[in-house]
């Protein structure tokens, strides 16, 4: 099972994200979906609108100190408030290196404690997948 996969099925990201609540980890995943979305909706936004989101999403995420402050190094910190805090204007892929690393950490962290417990189990079922389902067979 994996990342994208769960964020396909409601359920599992329901799941998944309430099994995040217990290991105090939402801010992961809560990045991963928001700079995502953002990602997406980059070609339908002005270039003041793709640097007004990225600014927020820094600030809400990346900036040291913020509440929800992901786990990145402080090189990919400082590089992306280079690239966000100081430029006028943004590209689509600002996000990438850091959308990677929270997927590496989520996969290889929460998500695969999530599948193992009964909650995971019982959500699977009730969707007719199976443990080994991908994102592509979805």
């Amino acid at each position: 099972m994996d990342l994208k996969l769960v964020m396909q099925y409601p359920e599992l990201m329901k799941g998944f994200e309430e099994h995040l609540i217990k290991e105090l980890a939402t801010e992961s995943l809560l990045f991963y979906k928001d700079a995502s979305e953002w990602k997406s909706k980059y070609d339908g936004n002005t270039p003041a609108q793709n640097l007004g989101k990225a600014r927020s999403l820094y600030k809400e995420y990346v900036q040291a100190g913020s509440v929800l402050e992901i786990n990145i190094s402080s090189d990919m910190r400082s590089d992306l408030e280079v690239r966000i805090m100081t430029k006028d204007n943004v590209e689509r892929t600002v996000f990438d290196a850091a959308l990677k690393e929270m997927a590496f950490m989520l996969q290889t962290g929460p998500l695969n404690r999530f599948t193992s417990t009964a909650e995971y189990a019982s959500i699977v079922e009730k969707l007719g997948l199976t443990a080994t389902t991908t994102a592509e067979e979805a």
